[in-house]
């Protein structure tokens, strides 16, 4: 790993290299065990799916991913102080080792942090600043001798949860929240020295997502180069989400739209000088292989277009309402070339 503090590369350069990404969702992310005597591995599989390997991880870069987002929930693991178990962040470091060691990039975030980092209330946000200041300053303790092909993500879909605007743009002061969360974030990490002093860090919009309102709104500090924006892309949500929803999707009308909206997102982003990638991305199965492959390759190619990478959503669930999956990392193999292809061809 490169030990040296200087940004070898520019925030351009590396949205530039990256191709199209993948993400290990459902992995160290998943829930802690009911178990009060759960050992470590339990804690990772603990939503079904197998320990994550060098192997695994080795397939996923050899079908021509270079970017890998590794989702991971820390407050199951940190004691009344926010203290991190060792042992975790060992795991977290090893599973971060055998990307990097690939020579991908990896994408390192909180994510289901429901327990402490959450909007609407002022009590609880306040005392969520602080516990971002103290989890941020130990990750980036941790890996501030690594490369820039190591980017930290501040947060995942922080939001109104439970409210009318879960799933919107929220409200001003919600936002304005977001870019204090934000910000908490990018300063502990910066402030733990090594190679942090120049990290890619990427933030987010309240809840991930797309909409210009959301965008607009976002600030960065002042003098920083090395912010990246993600927002979240499953639109249109009948199709992309919803069990019962819509089966087809590729008619010219489908296509336009959804080429306006990736650009209108690129304009937005354009407009506050942030870099962007859609750092999740997917369809669940509904027996419709060739509907999702059409999409998987529209998203891709007009994402390319914009220079935008993106990184697909993938849970290892291959059934059901929440079937994301086109790698199964128990056979080691593709459960879906077609969207494979589509991804790969189209980057």
């Amino acid at each position: 790993m490169s030990n040296g503090n200087k940004r070898p590369v520019s925030v351009q350069d590396i949205i530039s290299e990256m191709k199209v990404g993948w993400n290990l969702g459902n992995s160290l992310e998943s829930p802690k065990p009911d178990n009060p005597q759960a050992v470590l591995e339990e804690y990772e599989t603990s939503w079904g799916n197998p320990k994550t390997t060098k192997e695994m991880i080795h397939e996923v870069v050899k079908a021509g991913f270079n970017v890998i987002r590794v989702p991971v929930s820390w407050e199951k693991m940190m004691n009344d102080e926010y203290q991190i178990a060792s042992e975790w962040m060992d795991r977290v470091q090893e599973v971060i080792d055998y990307i990097y060691n690939e020579g991908a990039y990896v994408i390192l975030n909180i994510h289901h942090e429901d327990q402490w980092l959450f909007l609407g209330d002022k009590t609880a946000e306040l005392k969520a600043m602080g516990i971002l200041n103290k989890v941020w300053t130990q990750i980036a303790e941790r890996f501030k001798a690594y490369g820039h092909h190591l980017l930290f993500e501040t947060m995942n879909e922080t939001r109104l949860i439970g409210t009318v605007d879960e799933w919107n743009t929220g409200t001003q002061e919600a936002r304005n929240t977001i870019n204090k969360f934000n910000e908490m974030a990018i300063s502990a990490i910066r402030k733990t020295g090594g190679n942090n002093d120049s990290r890619f860090i990427i933030i987010k919009t309240i809840g991930a997502r797309y909409n210009v309102e959301a965008i607009n709104d976002i600030i960065v500090p002042e003098n920083d180069p090395g912010i990246i924006l993600s927002v979240h892309l499953y639109v249109p949500y009948s199709f992309c989400m919803l069990p019962d929803g819509a089966t087809y999707w590729g008619s010219l009308k489908d296509k336009a739209a959804l080429s306006i909206l990736i650009k209108s997102i690129s304009e937005a982003a354009n407009k506050k000088r942030l870099p962007l990638m859609i750092g999740e991305f997917g369809t669940i199965d509904k027996n419709n292989i060739d509907a999702r492959a059409a999409y998987t390759a529209h998203v891709v190619r007009e994402a390319k277009k914009n220079g935008i990478p993106c990184i697909l959503w993938d849970n290892n669930i291959a059934e059901g309402e929440f079937s994301y999956s086109i790698f199964d990392r128990n056979k080691l193999s593709w459960r879906h070339p077609q969207i494979l292809k589509a991804l790969i061809d189209n980057s």
